[in-house]
């Protein structure tokens, strides 16, 4: 306890409380009982979802096949569950279990955030840099057509290229295991173009990293970063193999 600095945490509480605040002003509508928000995209999952749910409620699970789309498709391209998993309780601990779309706005500042500490900027640039990514002008679009998963994968990705960060700063066990949790958290929210994206920025900074450590003639450094990253990612993928196993032999 006589190590303990409050005065370095002090930014990143005060961090928090901004996000949060800026948050509830900005979804004010959502939190008023008369406000509901119609989402195109969801109206359509639920009537897609429909036959499914009157099923697991008359059976008390979710069917395997759907007849009402497409003259009959897999089920579980609509609507599935699996297993209990520790990552939904860590998802919601990210976003405060605050209600939608509050979580969204207030998980893509936190998780920026993370980004511009890894960084090493500036506490107080960092909280202006995550409001500028969460408030961007796309992610209102994105929330009200009702692109949910795609809101909340994009909101993950600052945090598992941060993450990365900390593996090539030789921080290894903070990253490797940041980077498989978020990794994780990412792809769990089912948005996989989104992810494709992330690994495209990912493959270029690696390159970038690369060049630099060749260069400076740190080559043990770079061939553990490099496998300790491609093994956080694979343990991401694996924490969501009931998803996409499932999506690929679709």
């Amino acid at each position: 306890m006589k190590n303990f600095n409050f005065k370095r945490l002090l930014p990143h509480i005060i961090a928090v409380a901004v996000f949060l605040i800026v948050t509830v002003i900005f979804c004010k509508p959502a939190l008023e009982s008369d406000t509901i928000l119609k989402q195109g995209d969801i109206a359509g999952w639920q009537g897609m979802s429909q036959q499914s749910m009157e099923y697991k409620e008359q059976h008390g699970h979710y069917p395997l096949w759907l007849t009402s789309m497409f003259s009959g498709m897999p089920a579980f391209q609509v609507a599935m569950e699996g297993a209990w998993s520790p990552i939904g309780i860590i998802d919601h601990s990210f976003q405060l279990w605050l209600p939608k779309p509050l979580n969204f706005f207030f998980l893509a500042c936190i998780a920026f955030y993370f980004l511009c500490i890894c960084l090493r900027i500036r506490p107080y640039a960092g909280i202006l840099g995550a409001l500028a990514f969460a408030y961007s002008s796309f992610s209102p679009i994105m929330v009200t057509a009702g692109h949910d998963t795609q809101m909340l994968t994009l909101a993950y990705s600052p945090a598992v290229l941060g993450a990365v960060i900390l593996i090539f700063d030789r921080k290894y066990f903070a990253g490797f295991t940041l980077t498989a949790l978020f990794t994780a958290l990412q792809i769990a929210q089912g948005h996989q173009q989104i992810t494709y994206y992330l690994l495209i920025v990912l493959g270029a900074m690696a390159i970038a990293y690369s060049i630099q450590f060749i260069k400076t003639k740190q080559n043990n450094h770079l061939i553990k970063s490099l496998g300790l990253m491609v093994f956080a990612g694979i343990l991401g993928v694996a924490a969501n193999a009931i998803i996409l196993f499932t999506k690929y032999d679709y």
